[in-house]
């Protein structure tokens, strides 16, 4: 597992905001100074920013959360409302307490995450943004965490993403694998903007409910799991 980090090195990583993220997500997230969370771009439909998986005791079971998209094609993520009509609150809490009541750690973390999908939600964003607050908290993760959408940038693409990098005083760009396929990357060396791309390897831990191990779950299922060794887990600097 590559965990090189960029901490104080005035770095920064940018992602769209997740329903119930993966580790991955905050692997990335902990080896920056700040993290923008990338509400202000047009919303992608049956992803993970409204949508995750954790563990069953048949295996995986998704957890979505219900959005109004008919006739609002090209809706801007922070935008996207929650469709009311559901009580899926009641229903992913109570489907997370079925599959995780019997968690070594659930107990310890139960009272604040049904205080989180307690609260009154309007927009999509406001939950993903809550669940990520305290998930962070939960891991131990001191990375600054900033909303695109009040630093005020109209461009697209690589540009975008300069821009972003620099209205936060940042001169390093960690960004996903995947940028390698789409981002201009002469532009950064052109902008003096080192950039980097974040490398992942998935722990193997020991799931509670089952020998053979899932991966890619939201970063629930290690915490319900380890507690306050998630990090370690995560950083690889446990041994089973």
């Amino acid at each position: 597992m590559d965990n090189v980090s960029y901490k104080g090195m005035d770095s920064v990583s940018i992602h769209q905001p997740n329903y119930l993220p993966w580790l991955g997500f905050f692997h990335k997230m902990n080896q920056v100074d700040k993290f923008i969370l990338l509400d202000d771009v047009q919303f992608s439909k049956n992803s993970v920013q409204n949508r995750n998986i954790i563990r069953s005791r048949d295996g995986k079971i998704m957890l979505a959360v219900p959005v109004l998209t008919t006739g609002k094609f090209g809706q801007v993520t922070n935008e996207v409302l929650i469709d009311k009509r559901s009580r899926w609150q009641d229903k992913h809490l109570k489907t997370i307490q079925m599959n995780y009541s019997k968690a070594p750690y659930y107990n310890v973390y139960k009272d604040e995450l049904e205080y989180v999908y307690q609260q009154q939600y309007e927009k999509l964003t406001d939950v993903c943004v809550n669940l990520i607050s305290v998930l962070v908290k939960w891991l131990g993760i001191s990375t600054e965490i900033v909303m695109a959408s009040i630093l005020n940038v109209n461009e697209d693409s690589t540009e975008k993403l300069i821009s972003l990098t620099k209205k936060v005083g940042c001169n390093l760009y960690l960004s996903g694998p995947s940028g390698r396929k789409y981002m201009e990357q002469t532009r950064f060396k052109q902008e003096e903007i080192i950039l980097k791309f974040h490398s992942f390897v998935h722990p193997i831990y020991t799931q509670f409910s089952s020998k053979d191990f899932i991966a890619n779950l939201s970063a629930l299922d290690l915490i319900f799991n380890y507690g306050e060794d998630s990090k370690k887990v995560l950083f690889g600097e446990h041994h089973n």
